[in-house]
């Protein structure tokens, strides 16, 4: 009986539709992963999608059961003859359905594993994993921990300060690349900077066990540097020492100061397994010296003067990488924030990054720039996802390139993954306001406007400059509807356009539009060369929807960056099913 039953279920085909159906429901999956995201579907279509298939499974079997393909077209099995061979027909053609079916899912598998998936990234997803089961990122680094607190100027000309702080800056780049050594970044150490400092406390805030600490005398070209190395847990110092020499022994000095707390946590903590590799690197004094100006101005957000210097330390020595990297970087930014042109900008600061990684391949945050450079200016996602995930490869303490992969995979609609990379990166720099305010981004696009609205508490309270801030909680109460906060927010805003974007939504949501209408003019003023996604965002959160296409597609041949947000920005959502919309997230190739 059961022979028999075998044998019926064999010949009327119906393992074979079930076969069929299994393989082509994978092969809708895996296309609409793709698909959904392309063109900013809601996140459970695709759990509809497999909803659907398995309810359609045991249908497709009982169909396959009871009607067969005939060449007069379908009819019940019950009404065949035992002498039509419809059935081994109708066998022949699922047969070639199947081979078709293996040979798209074979052909998509290649694809998949040969030229999309990237080795690095695997290994950063399973760490990622780990992460997400513990429901955060452990803010105690496994392992030694060390922070480099800024070095004090004891030098009686104050404008050597940028000396005494580069030399931090320079021991704490050392330190990073060394392996398995958690370093926190230097934007949280130096937020300590002329404080009077409980150092239990500083270790606990940046969420280390070792502090760094030390000064600097500079007269003439003589300097005395003297650091010591102090477990914070115990107030124990565990190493000093103190240095006199001349100016041009300075990297010489740098790396001795490496070397000796290397292997002082080596044998406290980290165990044999410790590579120490720390070289000598020469550079020409004065050009190390324009290099700290350029790095001073820089952090002072003074970007034209910090420029000036870095192109002083290449004149002075134009091997000089990292002198060549943080050119691109300011001229980056300088062209993200319209003071050079798009025909001029991008090019020019990729030379200068390229410059940068052909006198040193291994440099982690020229990997970085470039990497901001090609999602920019050129939309390249890929691109970019390559250069971040090579820098952190380099150098695992890289706290921006998690930062900027946190936004990246925002980008890309891949927001869990944006909650743990901004988590990570300000486990590296927790200070921060830029960590913090990327944290807050992840959770506003990824739609958990409690968690960003708590996110930002803990920003006021720890960052070093609240004005970004303001600004992205003002963003967040216009996501969630709180538009008269987010009015009275506007009055902590210096800058006007942040001020009239966040009004000229508000306005409308009360229903005010001439007072929207004013605001909106008065960005458009502004902003209508440097700032055309922005104002589409306006129109579209007002529900003028046409005008927020036109001015998409202009910021698209503006080449605006915030044209990167275009699939999860929720004041866009109302443009979302638009045509002219979907043709341009075509365009843009986001995914």
């Amino acid at each position: 009986m059961a022979d028999s039953f075998f044998t019926k279920l064999k010949k009327r085909n119906v393992f074979k539709v079930g076969v069929a159906y299994l393989v082509l429901a994978w092969v809708v999956i895996q296309v609409a992963d793709v698909i959904v995201p392309a063109l900013a579907l809601p996140d459970w279509t695709i759990t509809f999608l497999v909803i659907v298939g398995m309810f359609g499974f045991p249908f497709a079997i009982f169909f396959a059961w009871a009607f067969e393909i005939t060449p007069d077209g379908i009819k019940k099995e019950s009404e065949l003859s035992s002498e039509e061979a419809v059935f081994a027909h109708s066998g022949r053609k699922l047969d070639f359905v199947i081979i078709g079916l293996l040979a798209v899912a074979l052909g998509y598998f290649i694809y998949e594993s040969r030229f999309q998936t990237q080795p690095n990234e695997a290994v950063i997803e399973e760490i990622l994993v780990e992460a997400a089961q513990q429901n955060k990122v452990d803010k105690e680094p496994v392992g030694a921990s060390i922070a480099v607190l800024p070095f004090v100027n004891m030098s009686s000309d104050k404008e050597q300060e940028y000396f005494s702080d580069g030399i931090s800056e320079e021991i704490l780049n050392v330190l990073s690349q060394i392996p398995n050594l958690h370093v926190t970044s230097r934007s949280s150490s130096f937020a300590f900077k002329g404080k009077e400092l409980d150092l239990k406390k500083v270790a606990k805030q940046l969420g280390v066990d070792h502090i760094l600490e030390g000064s600097v005398r500079k007269s003439g070209t003589t300097i005395r540097i003297t650091a010591q190395l102090i477990e914070a847990s115990s107030d124990r110092h565990l190493w000093s020492e103190s240095y006199d020499r001349e100016l041009t022994d300075v990297f010489a000095i740098q790396d001795e100061l490496s070397a000796a707390i290397v292997t002082v946590l080596k044998i406290k903590l980290m165990g044999d397994s410790a590579d120490i590799k720390v070289g000598v690197h020469k550079v020409v004094p004065e050009a190390y010296t324009s290099y700290l100006k350029g790095l001073h101005f820089l952090n002072k957000s003074e970007l034209k003067t910090a420029l000036k210097y870095f192109d002083d330390a290449i004149n002075f020595d134009n091997t000089y990488a990292t002198a060549h990297a943080f050119r691109g970087l300011i001229l980056n930014v300088l062209t993200k924030s319209g003071a050079i042109s798009l025909t001029e900008g991008p090019q020019m600061a990729r030379m200068a990054i390229n410059n940068a990684l052909e006198i040193d391949p291994d440099l982690a945050i020229a990997f970085v720039f470039r990497a901001l450079n090609k999602l920019w200016f050129d939309f390249d996602v890929k691109g970019a996802l390559l250069d971040f995930e090579l820098a952190i490869e380099i150098n695992p303490n890289t706290a921006r390139a998690y930062e900027s992969l946190s936004y990246l995979y925002s980008i890309m609609g891949k927001h869990q993954q944006a909650v743990l990379y901004a988590q990570m990166a300000l486990t590296l720099d927790p200070m921060t306001t830029l960590m913090s305010r990327r944290l807050i981004q992840a959770y506003l696009y990824m739609g958990d406007y409690q968690q960003a609205l708590a996110e930002i508490e803990v920003a006021y309270t720890n960052s070093t400059e609240t004005q970004s801030v303001v600004r992205l909680h003002a963003r967040v109460d216009l996501a969630v509807g709180n538009s008269e906060h987010a009015l009275l927010l506007t009055n902590k805003i210096t800058r006007d356009a942040p001020m009239n974007m966040t009004q000229a939504i508000a306005y409308s949501n009360l229903g005010n539009k001439a007072k929207s209408d004013e605001a909106l003019a008065r960005f458009i003023k502004r902003g209508a060369h440097d700032s055309a996604y922005q104002i589409a965002e306006i129109y579209c959160a007002r529900g003028e929807i046409q005008q927020c296409l036109d001015w998409l597609e202009r910021a698209y041949k503006q080449k605006d960056p915030g044209l990167l947000r275009l699939m999860i920005s929720p004041f866009l959502k109302p443009a979302f099913q638009e045509k002219r919309y979907k043709e341009l997230v075509l365009k843009m190739n986001i995914h």
